[in-house]
């Protein structure tokens, strides 16, 4: 034999050696049928509350359909209640309906150029902002600039636009 299996056979046995000592110590205290104690839970007394007097209360079928119907109508009651009437002020600002405008200046497939065109617009001091919509499942970026408060102001400023940026914008509602 040589000499590095005589070191492997001695770290085996000496293994093997612990192995044995550690289950002749632990394996007696599992199982000795009284398991291991613990000392602290031996006193510990538990006390529970006794039990409640119910009063069964006779029911009928009828009064369980009764009471949910009347909490139905309660219900339905306190939603009407907590309606907010429609008073003259929010009838006359639906009636006054406020309209802007916007310049549509162009439309590109990836908002990679959009932001570069928009910045461009930012540059020369308009409110550009971009509006992402979709298509036959397929998403666009429509470069805009406003909002302006009158349709002669965005006609007059998309004659502008076109001649700066030689592009052809159109003048639409806003938003």
């Amino acid at each position: 034999m040589s000499e590095h299996q005589n070191i492997v056979i001695k770290y085996r046995l000496m293994g093997a050696i612990i192995l044995l000592a550690l289950g002749v110590i632990f394996i007696p205290l599992l199982l000795d049928g009284d398991g291991l104690k613990l000392e602290a839970f031996d006193n510990v007394v538990i006390s529970l509350p006794e039990e409640p007097d119910y009063k069964k209360i006779p029911i009928s079928s009828e009064q369980i359909k009764e009471k949910i119907l009347q909490d139905y109508q309660d219900m339905e009651a306190k939603k009407q209640q907590s309606a907010i009437p429609e008073t003259l002020a929010t009838k006359s600002k639906k009636a006054l309906k406020l309209t802007a405008w916007a310049i549509q200046v162009a439309t590109y497939h990836s908002e990679k150029p959009a932001l570069g065109f928009k910045n461009k617009l930012i540059g020369k001091k308009y409110s550009a902002y971009i509006e992402k919509f979709t298509k036959n499942e397929r998403e666009f970026f429509k470069v805009k600039i406003g909002p302006l408060p009158n349709k002669q102001e965005a006609d007059k400023m998309r004659i502008a636009i076109a001649k700066i940026f030689k592009v052809k914008p159109v003048v639409v509602s806003y938003p």
